[in-house]
């Protein structure tokens, strides 16, 4: 039977400490839902209103998505982002100017499809639906 030296222990530990490294230090953080802006990066932001949030957190939720987007540069409403706050509909994306940042818990973008499934036809634009605080 072999005995560790003391340079085979700290070679022996030195691997350990490698291998066996702190999870959260090597993994990747998680991927945050595109469509969905939470409490916590809320809790962060320094904007006052809504609006600010989101063009700053997920830009991409202020725009029109698929080929509806060429009919909303037109003027044609029916393509515009509709904004819903605790499941009644304020407006359109003009409302989040009004509603600060302290009263949402959370924010969510719903696509055409799951918008107009939800609340109905006048949703061609998708939706941002607001849960309040």
């Amino acid at each position: 039977m072999r005995l560790l030296t003391p340079i085979r222990v700290m070679a022996l530990a030195l691997l350990v400490a490698a291998c066996g490294g702190s999870p959260a230090s090597g993994a990747p953080e998680p991927k945050r839902d595109q469509n969905v802006i939470t409490l916590d990066e809320l809790s962060q932001e320094t904007t006052s209103n809504v609006f600010e949030a989101i063009q700053h957190l997920r830009p991409q939720m202020l725009r029109v998505r698929g080929g509806a987007g060429s009919a909303s540069l037109s003027g044609n409403s029916s393509y515009q982002i509709q904004v819903y706050l605790g499941g009644a509909k304020i407006g359109t994306l003009d409302a989040l100017r009004d509603i600060s940042v302290s009263t949402v818990r959370e924010i969510r973008y719903l696509d055409a499809a799951e918008a107009t499934q939800r609340y109905g036809t006048g949703n061609s634009g998708g939706a941002i639906v607001l849960t309040p605080r």
